[in-house]
Parts: structure tokens; C-alpha cells; sequence
């Protein structure tokens, strides 16, 4: 789930309404979100040989180079039916300055949500295992409730 907060307006919101009335292309203003993005638990189908016992797994979301956050390690647990189950229960916060056009819409600004495990043997190292993009202009435009991200 992914709840949004307005956290600052710049321009502040009076000049910013007046400059959205205006028929004019580009950013009008640049508005700063807060992401409260809430990780309950992650599937992982059939993984195969890249997981293996005992193995801890975390998510790291990134936006650029600059900002990233990531949840704790998790022990991963391979069911019967083979998929592995991660239960996360954390909320990670990713603020992001986003660009309203005038037309009302925003610029596009995408995030990457990663699922990643820690190399055997190495203590500040991990691999990718699963990888999703977090459209985070579409959270702003889809309204401030809980949106169901798979």
C-alpha cells in the first residue's frame, strides 16, 4: 500500500494557484511528497536455486542515486508449494520533490522497488532478485488512499 502526504508547495500554494490558471506548458511548481510505503509481505514464486535455507532478504526502494531506503533483513521461508514467503510488516517513508504541469497533471518520476538477498559469506553485499518500478506520479494522481501495488 502506498498512502502520499504533501509535505511543502514551492511556490507557495496562493502563487501556485494563480500560475496553474495560466495556459502556459512546463513545471508551474514543484511540490515536495512524502511516500509512506508499506511492505506487508513478499511472494516470491518458485525461486528455484537462487534461494536458498536460511537465506535473509530485504527491499530496498531507490529514487535516483541519491535516495534510498531499505527495511530490515528478513528470514525467507520456502513453503511446500515451493514459493517463498517473506513477511516484511514495515513502512518505508521516500520523500520526492515532484513537477505539476499546468494542465494539473505531474511530471513523471519513477521509483524502483527491489527485492534483494545478502551474498553467503559477505556482510555488506547483496543480488538483486526481483525488481519493480513505482510510478510515483501516478500515487499523486490516483488520490491519497491505500493503492495495492503487486
Amino acid at each position: 500500500m502506498v498512502f502520499v502526504r504533501e509535505l511543502s508547495v514551492f511556490p507557495d500554494p496562493e502563487t501556485r494557484a494563480k500560475m496553474l490558471n495560466r495556459k502556459k506548458s512546463g513545471a508551474v511548481g514543484e511540490i515536495k511528497f512524502m511516500f509512506d510505503i508499506q511492505i506487508n509481505s513478499v511472494t516470491l514464486k518458485k525461486p528455484g536455486q537462487g534461494l536458498e535455507k536460511d537465506c535473509t532478504v530485504s527491499v530496498l526502494i531507490e529514487r535516483g542515486s541519491k535516495h534510498h531506503i531499505n527495511t530490515t533483513e528478513k528470514e525467507a521461508k520456502v513453503g511446500s508449494t515451493g514459493d517463498a514467503v517473506i513477511i516484511i510488516a514495515e513502512t518505508l517513508n521516500l520523500e520526492a520533490t515532484m513537477y505539476q504541469e499546468a494542465s494539473g497533471t505531474y511530471q513523471e518520476k519513477a521509483g524502483k522497488l527491489t527485492v534483494r538477498k545478502r551474498k553467503r559469506g559477505m556482510m555488506q553485499s547483496h543480488v538483486a532478485i526481483g525488481q519493480t518500478s513505482l510510478p510515483l506520479h501516478t500515487f499523486i494522481e490516483e488520490g491519497t488512499q491505500p493503492i495495492d501495488r503487486t
